[in-house]
C-alpha cells in the first residue's frame, strides 16, 4: 500500500489565489497610473537676497538677480519662459543676459538656480523686480517675491 501526502491546497485553491493577486495588482497599478497621469509639478522661485534690502548698482552698470525654482512636484516640469518684469508699471526688465539661456527641465524635488542680469530701464532709476515662470504640462505661471533695484 502507498500511504498518500495530504496537501493542505488543491489546484483550485491555487488558481483561486493567483487570480486574486492578479486583480489586485491590476488595481494598484491602474490607481498608479491615473495619479501619474493628473499629478502637476509645482514650482516655486525664491528670490536670493532679502525682501527688504535694495540692490544697487551704478548707472550703466548691470544688477545679477539669482532666483532659485524649486519643484516640489511629482513630475518634472518643462520651463518654457522666464520674464522679470517691473511691479510698479508691468513693463519687462532689460536683460543683457541669463542663465539658462534656453528652454529647461527642473526634475522633481531637483533645484534650478537662475540669474538674470538686469540693466537700467529707459527713464527710469529703480524699478521693483519680479519673476515670471511659465511651465508645461500645466498653463500655470509662478511668480517670484520682489526685489527692489536701483541705479545711482
Amino acid at each position: 500500500m502507498k500511504k498518500r501526502i495530504k496537501v493542505f491546497w488543491t489546484n483550485k485553491s491555487v488558481e483561486a489565489t493567483l487570480k486574486v493577486l492578479g486583480i489586485v495588482f491590476l488595481v494598484i497599478a491602474v490607481l498608479i497610473l491615473v495619479y501619474l497621469v493628473f499629478a502637476k509639478p509645482k514650482i516655486s522661485a525664491q528670490l536670493l537676497v532679502d525682501q527688504e534690502s535694495v540692490i544697487v548698482a551704478e548707472k550703466g552698470d548691470k544688477i545679477d538677480v539669482f532666483f532659485l525654482l524649486k519643484n516640489d512636484g511629482i513630475r518634472p516640469a518643462r520651463i518654457e519662459n522666464v520674464l522679470i518684469y517691473d511691479q510698479n508699471d508691468g513693463e519687462l526688465m532689460r536683460m543683457s543676459e541669463s542663465f539658462p539661456k534656453h528652454q529647461f527641465t527642473v526634475w522633481p524635488k531637483d533645484e534650478k538656480l537662475i540669474r538674470l542680469s538686469l540693466r537700467e530701464p529707459y527713464g527710469k532709476t529703480s524699478a521693483k523686480a519680479v519673476l515670471n515662470i511659465a511651465y508645461r504640462p500645466t498653463v500655470e505661471v509662478t511668480k517670484s517675491n520682489s526685489v527692489d533695484v536701483r541705479w545711482e
